[in-house]
């Protein structure tokens, strides 16, 4: 079967972190193809979203630095109209059977997991690989979900393939970068950034995202 690994969020904005998180999941399952899952965090104000052809084109230019991985944009949650996690898995099952799907989450999301929709069933149901985020992870392995589910921890990447369901925390060196709180140095007037996070700063200024005016000529 082809195996896809799902990794959700808004990318808003996207930056080299969610892709160096792809990565290390290629690395780690040798999936066919991450999918970056673009939808709207519905708890948050809409407007503080930049508009969803800007994200997915800040993705692309960073996607083109990580050709080695493959990557898929995706708005399948919007094309199916699914937004709740249990709901976007089953509804990827039903509509590719040939195909193995994995969940990617960090260890920030472990930590209230429990309070996610059918969460339990998500667990016994799919593969659920955890990356780590600090400070998260202490927090994250006292959480509800890893004390009342032991059993589904598995060892490692290969048995949580194998088995097809439960939890697995790897020990990847800790993705860092958060959206959030590059656009609080954005909008705090801050104008350089390392790497690639460069790249999205200058395009979210030119196209006059996230509340900033308009670049002029």
């Amino acid at each position: 079967m082809k195996r896809v690994a799902l990794l959700g969020g808004s990318f808003n904005p996207p930056h080299p972190g969610h892709f160096d998180m792809a990565r290390i999941v290629h690395q780690t399952t040798g999936a066919d193809e991450i999918w970056l899952l673009f939808s709207l965090n519905t708890e948050k104000d809409p407007a503080d979203y930049a508009p969803l052809a800007h994200r997915m084109e800040m993705a692309r230019l960073l996607a083109s630095h990580y050709k080695d991985v493959p990557i898929v944009l995706s708005t399948f949650q919007e094309d199916m109209g699914v937004h709740i996690t249990s709901d976007v898995l089953k509804a990827a099952r039903d509509n590719h059977p040939d195909t193995e799907f994995i969940w990617v989450m960090g260890t920030d999301n472990l930590i209230g997991f429990h309070t996610w929709e059918e969460y339990d069933d998500i667990l016994h149901s799919f593969p659920c690989l955890i990356l780590r985020r600090e400070p998260y992870t202490s927090d994250a392995m006292l959480s509800v979900t890893a004390t009342k589910f032991p059993e589904l921890r598995q060892p490692d990447a290969e048995t949580l393939m194998k088995e097809g369901k439960g939890w697995l925390v790897l020990t990847n060196d800790p993705v860092n970068i958060s959206s959030s709180g590059f656009l609080r140095d954005l909008r705090a007037g801050k104008r350089q950034f390392d790497g690639l996070l460069q790249e999205i700063a200058d395009y979210s200024l030119a196209h006059g995202l996230y509340g900033m005016p308009p670049k002029t000529a």
